[in-house]
C-alpha cells in the first residue's frame, strides 16, 4: 500500500528552496529610488518586483554589478510566479554579468532544483559555497538536493552547517526535520519543525510536516491541530488537506476524509497520492468501482508506481475480477521484482482460484523478498494446511507468531495443525488461547476437549461440561456434547443432525468417540463418512483425513 506522507514532505522541500531565495536576495550596492527597493527586496509582491527590475534592466544606466543584481532579483520574482524558464534565463544573465556572485549561483541552484535538474542544482550550490563558504543558503539548497537523492548523511551535514551559520533560518530547521523524519527519528523531527515554527509562526509547511510526524507517532489530536493550522495559513496548499484526510479516515470520519482528499485534488489535480488515499478509503468502504477509478487516475499520473498497481489489484480482487487483479499484481512485480506484498497478493488470488501450486510459488517469492513478511508466512501456512502438509504449516505458523505474537487466527490454525499432528498438549494450549480471544469460536469447546482428553485426560470432561452450560439444548452441537459427556448414545447424536453440515460433523465426532473407546475399526468408518459428506474446507473433514492417515496400517 502506498505511503501517505511523501508528497507533503517533498512539497515542503521545494517551498524551502524558493523561500530561501526570497529571503536572501542578491547582494549589491543599493541604488536610490523606489524602483530599486521594489526590485531588490520583492516586499511589494512578485508582479511589482518583476516590473521594477525590468525598468532597471531596460534603463541602460545600471552598472554591470547592479545589472546582475537586477536580473537575480527578477529571477526571484519569476520563481514566485512559477515561471521557471524565464527565471533560468534571467539568472544565466546575472551570472554572465558577475561570475563571482555566490547569491546568483545559489538562485540558479534554486531554479534548477525547481525544474528537477538535481545535478545542475548541485553544481551551482557547490560553486556558491566555494565563492562564499560563510553563506548559509547554498548549504540549505545543497542539503535539499542530497535529501531528494536519499543521501541523508550529507543532507544532515549541510542543514547543520546552514543552521550553524544562521541559527534563525527557519527553512533549514524545517528541512533538517525532514531528514530526521525520513531517517525514522520522529522526536528530532518534531523538535526541528517546532523550532521552524517558533522562528516563523506563519510557516505553513512546517506545521504540515510536524503534523505528519505526530500522525506517524499515533498522536492524532496534535496532528489534526497542526493540519488545521497549516490549512488556515495556506488554504491553497493541497498537502495538509490530504494529511487531514488521513486523520479523519483514521478517526472514522469517512465523509470528512473524502471531502479533504477531494479538496486536495481540486487544488492540485496532479496529486496522485490524494487519488490513492481516496481510493483506499473507498475500497475499505466497499465502493470498489470508485476506488478503481481513483487508482486508475493515480496510475495515469504515475504509471511507474508499483504500489498503485497493487492497490488497484486489491480492488479488483475484492470484486472477484481475478484476471485484472493478477494483471495489476504482475505489473507491480514487473516494476519492482522484490515487492513482497504484490507476490503475496497475487498468491492470494491464485489460492482463491484453487491453484495452490502457483499460490505457493508466489508466497515463496514473497518470503524471498522479505523473510519477515508475516502475511506471506500465514498464507503459505494456510496453503500447506489445505494440502494436509501440517508439518510445514506448523513451521510457518510458528515463525509468524514469533514475529508477531498477537495473531489470534494464526494461533487458532496452529492449534489445529498441532491437533492433526497429534501434538495434543500444544494444541490444547493454542485452542485455549483461541477461545479466550474469541469466546464465540464455533465448536471451540469440542475441539479443546479432543485435544485435552488426549493430553491431560482427567480435566477434559469437567471443562467441556462447564463450557456446555452456555449451549441451548437441543440446538446443535448440544447432542455431540452430551455424547462426549456420556449422556447420549452415538447413534442418537447422529440422528439429531438436521442438515448435511451437521451430519458430516456428527460422523467426525462419533468417530472420535469410538476412537476414545478403543474401537478403531468403527472409528475409521465414521471418519470415512465424514470425508465423504463434509464440504472442502471444513475442519472436521481435515480432522477425519488426519485420523484416517494415522489409523492406516
Amino acid at each position: 500500500m502506498l505511503g501517505a506522507t511523501g508528497h507533503a514532505l517533498s512539497r515542503a522541500i521545494v517551498i524551502a528552496g524558493f523561500v530561501a531565495a526570497v529571503l536572501f536576495p542578491s547582494a549589491g550596492v543599493a541604488a536610490p529610488g523606489a524602483a530599486w527597493t521594489a526590485c531588490e527586496t520583492g516586499t511589494a509582491g512578485s508582479d511589482t518586483q518583476i516590473k521594477a527590475c525590468t525598468a532597471i534592466i531596460n534603463s541602460g544606466r545600471a552598472s554591470r554589478k547592479k545589472l546582475s543584481t537586477a536580473y537575480n532579483s527578477r529571477c526571484i520574482g519569476y520563481i514566485a510566479r512559477g515561471d521557471f524558464d524565464s527565471a533560468l534565463a534571467d539568472i544565466n544573465a546575472a551570472i554572465w554579468l558577475d561570475r563571482q556572485s555566490s547569491r546568483a549561483y545559489n538562485s540558479r541552484g534554486v531554479v534548477r532544483l525547481k525544474k528537477g535538474d538535481l545535478d545542475g542544482a548541485l553544481a551551482d550550490y557547490n560553486q556558491a559555497i566555494r565563492l562564499d563558504p560563510k553563506y548559509g543558503q547554498p548549504y540549505n539548497g545543497r542539503g535539499t538536493v542530497y535529501l531528494n537523492n536519499k543521501d541523508f548523511a550529507r543532507a544532515l551535514a549541510d542543514y547543520n552547517e546552514a543552521i550553524r551559520l544562521d541559527p534563525n533560518d527557519s527553512r533549514a530547521h524545517n528541512n533538517r526535520g525532514i531528514v530526521h523524519a525520513d531517517s525514522g527519528d520522529r522526536d528530532a523531527a518534531i523538535a526541528d519543525y517546532s523550532d521552524a515554527i517558533r522562528l516563523d509562526p506563519n510557516y505553513a509547511s512546517a506545521y504540515n510536516n510536524r503534523a505528519n510526524s505526530y500522525r506517524d507517532q499515533g498522536e492524532r489530536e496534535r496532528a489534526l491541530a497542526d493540519f488545521n493550522e497549516a490549512i488556515r495559513l495556506d488554504p491553497t496548499d493541497a498537502a495538509p488537506h490530504n494529511g487531514r484526510g488521513l486523520i479523519r479516515a483514521a478517526n472514522g470520519d469517512r465523509d470528512g476524509a473524502v471531502a479533504d482528499y477531494s479538496e486536495a485534488l481540486r487544488l492540485d489535480p496532479g496529486y496522485a497520492l490524494a487519488y490513492n488515499n481516496r481510493g483506499l478509503l473507498r475500497a475499505a468502504s466497499g465502493d470498489h468501482d470508485a476506488a478503481i477509478a481513483d487508482f486508475s487516475e493515480a496510475l495515469r499520473l504515475k504509471p511507474e508506481d508499483a504500489e498503485l498497481y497493487d492497490n488497484r489489484g486489491d480492488a479488483y480482487h475484492a470484486k472477484k475480477d481475478y484476471e485484472r487483479a493478477i494483471a495489476d499484481y504482475s505489473a507491480a512485480i514487473r516494476l519492482n521484482p522484490d515487492y513482497a506484498v504484490a507476490y503475496c497478493d497475487r498468491g492470494d488470488v491464485y489460492r482463491d482460484q484453487g491453484d495452490r501450486e502457483r499460490a505457493l510459488s508466489d508466497f515463496n517469492e514473497s518470503l524471498r523478498a522479505d523473510p519477515t513478511y508475516v502475511v506471506a508466512l500465514n498464507h503459505r501456512g494456510d496453503v500447506y494446511f489445505d494440502n494436509a502438509d501440517y508439518e510445514r504449516a506448523l513451521a510457518d505458523f510458528n515463525e509468524a507468531i514469533r514475529l508477531d505474537p498477537d495473531q489470534a487466527w494464526t494461533v487458532q490454525m496452529r492449534g489445529f495443525a498441532n491437533l492433526y499432528l497429534a501434538n495434543y498438549g500444544a494444541a490444547a494450549n493454542d485452542l485455549t488461547a483461541t477461545i479466550k480471544a474469541n469466546p464465540d469460536f464455533g465448536h471451540g469447546a469440542l475441539w479443546l476437549y479432543l485435544a485435552r482428553v488426549r493430553s491431560a485426560g482427567v480435566a477434559a470432561a469437567a471443562e467441556l461440561d462447564t463450557s456446555a452450560k452456555t449451549l441451548k439444548a437441543p440446538d446443535w452441537p448440544s447432542p455431540v456434547v452430551e455424547m462426549l459427556l456420556g449422556t447420549r448414545a452415538p447413534e442418537a447424536a447422529l440422528a439429531a443432525a438436521t442438515s448435511p453440515e451437521e451430519t458430516c460433523q456428527a460422523h467426525f465426532y462419533v468417530g472420535e468417540w469410538r476412537l476414545l473407546h478403543a474401537d478403531a475399526a468403527a472409528a475409521a468408518l465414521e471418519f470415512k463418512a465424514a470425508t465423504e459428506t463434509c464440504p472442502a474446507g471444513f475442519l472436521e473433514r481435515a480432522g477425519a483425513e488426519a485420523e484416517l492417515k494415522r489409523l492406516a496400517p
